[in-house]
């Protein structure tokens, strides 16, 4: 497994990407929610 990890960087850079892009969704989502809480 590590050495499949170490020859595929392209693979691990999309998985960082995606998790990021995922953190940023949530994060988004959340601030929505606090916004409509506040406002309410």
């Amino acid at each position: 497994n590590d050495q499949a990890l170490s020859t595929k960087p392209g693979y691990v850079a999309l998985s960082l990407v995606f998790i990021l892009f995922g953190l940023a969704v949530v994060a988004a989502s959340i601030n929505l929610l606090v916004l409509r809480f506040m406002t309410m």
